[in-house]
This record gives structure tokens, sequence and C-alpha cells, in this order.
């Protein structure tokens, strides 16, 4: 059975640091799967958007490339330790967004915590010999 509430909220675009709330835009709700509850409402993106969005993300990254690993892996601890201390709430949005069960979901959070740590210890695994052509 699906069912809607008054208060879903229009989620928005996250471009450039800022938070767009397109309005007067078709929008796809968002529901629970285990009980068909509606959860948001997204808005459709435009080719403009989309396109504002990759080259916005294509400039950050011509900055974030030059960005020494080990400083680049401070994020990810910062990262990893938001994981951890959020990994309840993590997983109960895993659940009610994914129909996951409660047991999955937080072995998810788990897995996806152990795989920032993995990406912690770059610049240790980058260490090493180099090939020569």
């Amino acid at each position: 059975m699906i069912t809607t509430d008054p208060a879903v909220g229009l989620l928005g675009f996250y471009i450039n640091g800022v938070w767009e709330n397109p309005q007067g835009r078709k929008t796809l709700t968002v529901t629970n799967p285990a009980t068909g509850a509606a959860l948001a409402e997204v808005p459709y993106a435009t080719p403009d958007d989309v396109d504002r969005a990759v080259r916005t993300a294509h400039e950050a990254f011509l900055k974030w490339r030059d960005v020494p690993v080990v400083d680049r892996v401070q994020v990810l601890y910062r990262f990893k330790m938001l994981l951890d201390q959020n990994a309840a709430e993590v997983a109960a949005i895993l659940t009610r967004e994914n129909g996951k069960t409660a047991e999955d979901a937080k072995m998810e959070v788990r897995r996806a915590i152990q795989m920032v740590e993995v990406a912690c210890g770059m610049p240790s695994l980058m260490m090493g010999y180099s090939l020569n052509d």
C-alpha cells in the first residue's frame, strides 16, 4: 500500500558546496520499500543541471589531484570517524530506503567502514617500487 505524508520534503541538488532546491519540476517519490510510505520527493535534473554539476566536479578534481595523498586521506579519517559515530543511524537509513534487514544494514555499514580504513592506508600502500619502461 502506498501512503503519503504531507510533511515529506523535497530534496535538492548539492552542487559546488551549495544545496539548490529546484522548484516547479517533475519529481519522483522515494518510498520505503517495506511499507510503501513516502520518504521524499526528488526533482528530475535537467541536462543543464547535470552539465553544471559535472563541470564543477571536474574543476574541483583538477585542484584535488594535486593535493598529496597523505593530506587527502585526512578527509577519509574524518569520514571514518563520522561513520563510526553514526553507524546506527546510517544503518537505519539503509533499512528505510533500501528495505534491508536491520542486521544486514549494520553489516553493510561495518563493511563500508572497513573500506574507508583501507583507503586511509593509501600512503603506505603506495610506497614501494615503480616499474620502469
